[in-house]
């Protein structure tokens, strides 16, 4: 597979590369890099799993996205924001930090309302009522362990910290018929 792959990312390149030129190659691309590169692309196991699903999704009145809506994005439709996103992974090329995918302020990584600074509370009810939502729930910024209530319930961060690293906090968002809980391995708790 490595081979391949070199051979493919090297295929335009001239003079052809020698020796040196693939020991640094190599040395740039460790054990699994290829493999991982692979899996996540367009006929990779998880790349195809990644592209089955949408960026940005609404629930009834719950918004749902990996990180935040920026105020860059605060006008865009959902679908709009997820055809960005679609094109993007469907062609590596179009990866550009100008891109949706790549984009800090984009809603894969801005992280901007998950700080509850009072300054964005207008963005977020913009965000809110462009996308006709009553709240929206982020993930991207770790909270120490709990589900936090935003933006007096407008903003719910999930980022619990599942991983080791972060904690390993086994906590979840439950919306039932309309009402929030967190959920832990002891208890279910009302969320306001």
């Amino acid at each position: 597979k490595v081979d391949a792959y070199f051979r493919s990312d090297t295929r335009k390149m001239r003079p052809k590369p020698d020796a040196a030129f693939r020991a640094k190659w190599l040395s740039e691309h460790p054990p699994g890099w290829v493999e991982h590169r692979l899996q996540f692309g367009p006929e990779g196991r998880y790349g195809k799993w990644i592209r089955s699903h949408n960026a940005v999704i609404r629930i009834n009145d719950t918004v749902f996205v990996h990180a935040g809506i920026s105020p860059k994005y605060a006008t865009k439709s959902i679908r709009d924001i997820n055809s960005g996103v679609e094109e993007e992974l469907r062609d590596f090329s179009r990866l550009t930090p100008e891109g949706v995918v790549r984009d800090e302020q984009g809603p894969l990584w801005y992280r901007g309302i998950a700080q509850e600074d009072p300054a964005l509370a207008p963005h977020v009810q913009q965000v809110l009522k462009n996308l006709s939502a009553k709240r929206i729930v982020i993930g991207h910024t770790p909270t120490g362990g709990q589900i936090k209530s935003l933006y007096n319930g407008a903003v719910l961060a999930i980022d619990v910290g599942l991983g080791p690293v972060y904690g390993a906090h086994r906590t979840a968002l439950v919306i039932e018929n309309g009402q929030l809980f967190s959920l832990s391995p002891d208890k279910k708790t009302p969320l306001p």
